[in-house]
This record gives C-alpha cells, sequence and structure tokens, in this order.
C-alpha cells in the first residue's frame, strides 16, 4: 500500500494527538489554566501548552508508548509505521524537528531520510547514497540508549551548539539507522524514562521493519528480484480498489524457448536477469513491477493514463533490443496494455490485457497492442 506523506497535513487532531492527550492529562492532574482561546487551532499553537514535569507526566508518557506498539502493530505497511510513529515521538519530545535516518539495505541500495517539521506538519522522504550517516555513526556507533550531542559533532562544517537527541535504531544487533530530534527545551535533560520508552519504540520499530524487509523478499522472484505473481496480484487489487486511473502492462519475450535452445538456458537466465533491470531503470518509483511467470512480465502503473503505459513500454521495448549476451542479441517482446478509471478487479482487468497481449502476438511480435477500453 502507497502512502501519501502529505495527505493527512490539514488534519489538526490527527497531527496532534499527542498535544490533546497532554491537554487532557494537565487537567487531571489540575495544572490547567483558564485559556482564553476561541479555536482548535490556535489552541494547538499557543505557547500556553506547556509539558508537564516528568513526575506528573508519567501517564502521558506510557500512553504514547502504548499508542507507538499500537501503530506498530497495527499494519505492514512501512511508510505508515513511519508517518503515524514519528508524529507521536515529535509530540513526546516535545521537537521542533525529528528526523530519522534508515540505512540501505538488500532491498534497496539508497539510505532514506523522513524529515518532520512543527512548523509545517508535513513529512519529507528523501533518498541518498552518500556517507552523511557515517559521521552520525562515528559519534553515535550502535550503542543503544539515546544521548545529546552537538551538531558540530556530526557535520564538521557547523560551527554552532545546536544540541540534538539521538538514538540508534537496532533490531537483531542490526543497526538499521537514526532517529534524530532537535527538542524545543534543549536545557532539559531527557529522563530515564524517557530514555527507557525510546529505546522500547526504536526495538520495536526496528522489529517491525526488518519483518516487513524478510516479507518483501519472500516474495520477490530469486533470479530477477521482481514480485512473485501472487503477491503483485494482492497489491495489485488493494491499488484498482482506489478507485484512480490505473493501467497494466503485460509482456512475453519473443521465441525465449529458442534463446533456451539455441544458447543453454544459463544465457536465457541472464537474459531475465537483464530484462528485469530494463524494467527498473524504465518505470516509475510508484509502479509495481512482476515476474508473472516464465518469460512473462507484468507491471502495474497507478495513477496514470495509458500514454504513461505507452511510454514506459516503449522504453523497455527499445532498451531489450540493445542487450547483448555473447552472441545472443536482438531481444524482442510483446506488449499488452490495459487502463482503468474508477474501482475494477484484477482478473477483469487482467483478461482484457492478456487479449491486447495475444493480438500482439498475432500480429507477428515485436509491438504494442491496447485493450478495448469498456471495464
Amino acid at each position: 500500500m502507497s502512502m501519501n506523506i502529505e495527505s493527512q497535513q490539514n488534519d489538526w487532531f490527527y497531527n496532534h494527538t499527542g498535544t490533546w492527550r497532554c491537554i487532557l492529562n494537565q487537567i487531571i492532574v489540575g495544572e490547567t489554566k483558564r485559556l482564553k482561546i476561541n479555536s482548535p487551532l490556535k489552541l494547538l499553537k499557543s505557547t500556553a501548552i506547556k509539558p508537564l514535569p516528568s513526575e506528573q507526566n508519567e501517564g502521558y508518557k506510557l500512553s504514547c508508548l502504548i499508542e507507538l506498539c499500537r501503530t506498530i502493530n497495527s499494519t505492514s505497511d512501512s511508510e505508515s509505521i513511519i508517518e503515524r510513529s514519528m508524529r507521536i515521538v515529535s509530540d513526546f519530545l516535545f521537537a521542533k524537528k525529528t528526523i530519522l535516518i534508515l540505512i540501505s539495505n538488500e532491498l534497496d541500495a539508497s539510505h532514506k531520510m523522513y524529515s518532520l517539521s512543527e512548523k509545517t506538519g508535513n513529512i519529507r522522504k528523501i533518498s541518498f547514497t552518500d556517507n552523511r550517516f557515517h559521521q552520525l555513526y562515528a559519534a553515535i556507533g550502535n550503542r543503544p540508549g539515546g544521548m545529546n550531542i552537538s551538531l558540530s559533532d556530526i557535520s564538521k562544517s557547523y560551527q554552532g551548539k545546536k544540541e540534538l537527541y539521538v538514538h540508534p535504531v537496532i533490531a537483531q544487533s542490526t543497526l538499521l539507522g537514526y532517529l534524530v530530534a532537535e527538542r524545543k527545551n534543549t536545557a532539559a535533560a531527557v529522563s530515564r524514562i524517557d530514555t527507557n520508552i525510546m529505546q522500547t519504540w526504536t526495538e520495536h520499530l526496528g522489529i517491525s521493519i526488518l519483518n516487513i524487509r524478510m516479507h518483501e523478499m519472500a516474495n520477490r522472484d530469486f533470479l530477477t528480484d521482481l514480485y512473485l505473481r501472487r503477491y503483485f496480484m494482492e497489491k495489485a487489487e488493494k491499488r484498482l480498489q482506489e478507485g484512480n486511473d490505473v493501467s497494466l502492462i503485460l509482456f512475453d519475450l519473443d521465441h525465449f524457448k529458442g534463446i533456451n535452445d539455441r544458447f543453454g538456458h544459463h544465457v536465457g537466465d541472464e537474459v531475465l536477469r537483464e530484462t528485469a533491470r530494463v524494467i527498473k531503470e524504465s518505470v516509475r518509483k510508484v509502479d509495481l513491477t512482476c515476474r508473472f511467470g516464465g518469460e512473462e512480465f507484468a507491471i502495474l502503473v497507478p495513477g496514470s493514463d495509458g500514454e504513461t503505459a505507452r511510454s514506459i513500454s516503449k522504453r523497455i521495448k527499445k532498451r531489450l533490443g540493445q542487450i547483448r549476451i555473447g552472441n545472443c542479441k536482438n531481444i524482442t517482446a510483446s506488449f499488452g496494455i490495459s487502463e482503468v478509471s474508477g474501482t475494477c478487479n484484477f482478473f477483469d482487468l487482467y483478461k482484457k490485457v492478456d487479449k491486447a497481449l495475444y493480438s500482439a502476438k498475432s500480429k507477428g511480435r515485436n509491438r504494442i497492442e491496447f485493450a478495448d477500453i469498456d471495464l
């Protein structure tokens, strides 16, 4: 399931559940004052809301931990877990800015950084491949537990005295990344209970991320690293039920049996691997890719019309012709494309695109055919 990072930026109640919980806690312990504010939005921005002393605030902290654990266990979508958890942690630490850095892994060669700003309430996600996180590792290592460090410790070009709270994300003795928070009150030390709660959360988050990665790996084809058919169909079905424009591409490598017979199965396997590489280089990040079976491949293209799918198919078709493996060259494929607007089940869409693929083959192969649009 794909996540829209910006989708809930205007939902002030969702974004500030921790703040509301803190307000309720203040009421319970009799710490509230008369707040002469006439709207929730002004209330959330008010400087009158202050964190409670730690000895009076343990109930709130415990409720945060429970909410974090519930969030992690409520879905198998890592993006959703990260977004919702970061908002709760940001409230918990009273942070101006909260950053989660995840180190590259077997499924993704790039590092990921999620950044939540209190000012905008939005989460930005960026990918990078340089060694910025190594500065964090040099300063923190993989020791469990959080600590306060100066920004100049991890960025030598920064000469100020800005203090950051950093906590490693570790699961099964594996360092997965770091949580970094710029707190509003840097003079106040992070208490022992705060550190224990953060350690519990990062451990749960780390285990959840590892489990999701293992699930992803179990549902990928070992030869091409593309999704397996069943998993692809499950994810595609969810996208199709969202009711947005979706296109499906289905293509077969032409005369693949002849490649195996003439050059051997080891060359055929290499052709499949190269085809997967071409697919990955030709699609967008939001597209779902699959080895549908044998030499047949499928691509779900969400949020786009058929022309986007046609452009992707043309790129793949052109790049397949550039593959050279020894004497094996001039690789071609036949493509079928179908598109749908509104909700649809995967099997109905698949039947349409399969007919288009059959039409491409019957017309001489090495071509792209569109299905009739009557879904």
